[in-house]
């Protein structure tokens, strides 16, 4: 009768094999939340000591007072000038009239492109780059792109090229869109502003 008592020696083992794993996972879990706390710290810590860095200011040197008339006691004194960051102007384009020119079989659009800068002021030697899609039966196509530089008063003209009126693809209708506007010591607004011609 004894020999039915307690568990077999194969059900301790399997017991304590679990209890083995259930604690090397719980060892290895608390060691990487450990490790990617240690790595959140060092990189605020890192973050705060940029940021220090890049807002320390140096202190300008007063001058020095009173003569000191004789050679050799003088003090030299020097200041760092202060520096000013003046932002580069903002510009942006617009589009203006638009017309179509054609000939045997083809048309083109032509549009006029105003670059202006934030008070309304023409911007002009500023290379622009526009756009050109068409529309067919199948729906829009790529055209290819224009490059121009807008005059002294800031407008540019903008020719689509030739496109044809018949055939298995008639185009029936031209879009340029502004995709860049390049001026030294100017930002481009990044607005990309789009005109349809109906042909």
């Amino acid at each position: 009768m004894g020999h039915r008592a307690g568990p077999s020696r194969a059900t301790e083992r399997a017991a304590t094999l679990v209890e083995y794993v259930l604690l090397i996972a719980v060892l290895a879990l608390g060691t990487l939340a450990g490790i990617a706390a240690l790595e959140d710290g060092a990189e605020r810590v890192s973050t705060n000591t940029a940021a220090k860095i890049s807002t320390r200011t140096v202190p300008s040197v007063p001058p020095a007072s009173g003569g000191g008339g004789g050679g050799g006691g003088g003090s030299t004194t020097s200041t760092v000038p202060a520096t000013t960051t003046t932002q580069a102007p903002t510009v942006s384009a617009r589009w203006g009239a638009t017309t179509t020119q054609t000939r045997s079989g083809e048309w083109k659009a032509l549009a006029s492109l105003k670059v202006t800068d934030g008070s309304g002021k023409a911007v002009g030697g500023a290379a622009v780059v526009v756009k050109v899609e068409y529309r067919t039966w199948l729906g829009w196509g790529a055209g290819g792109n224009v490059s121009a530089t807008t005059g002294s008063d800031g407008v540019v003209s903008v020719d689509s090229g030739w496109y044809p009126t018949g055939g298995w693809f008639p185009i029936d209708e031209l879009r340029v869109t502004v995709v860049s506007v390049a001026k030294p010591g100017a930002t481009w607004d990044g607005v990309q502003p789009s005109a349809s011609v109906p042909r």
